[in-house]
């Protein structure tokens, strides 16, 4: 069980980190005037809305069947939080 649960905290971590990371590249797909930035930062916001997609989906049947969802060729990296999403960063 408390591997489950601490899958399931990992799962949260990664989605809030993709909530940021649109946050982010949203805000400044906003800020900038220069049209190439803006679709650069526009296209990086629509692919954190889709890794967030997954992840809920990931974490929804972990938490209903207490199954993972597999995904070919999606190596998990020993990697934890994304600093460059931290809240200082994106309060700026």
């Amino acid at each position: 069980m408390a591997e489950h649960d601490a899958a399931l905290a990992a799962l949260q971590v990664a989605i809030q980190t993709e909530i940021d990371g649109y946050s982010f590249y949203s805000k400044f797909a906003e800020q900038t005037e220069d049209p190439d930035a803006r679709a650069m930062f526009e296209r990086l916001a629509q692919d954190e809305a889709k890794h967030l997609e997954l992840l809920r989906n990931v974490k929804a049947t972990l938490e209903e069947d207490g199954e993972w969802l597999e995904y070919e060729g999606m190596p998990l990296p020993p990697v934890e939080g994304a600093p460059i999403f931290s809240r200082e960063r994106v309060e700026q």
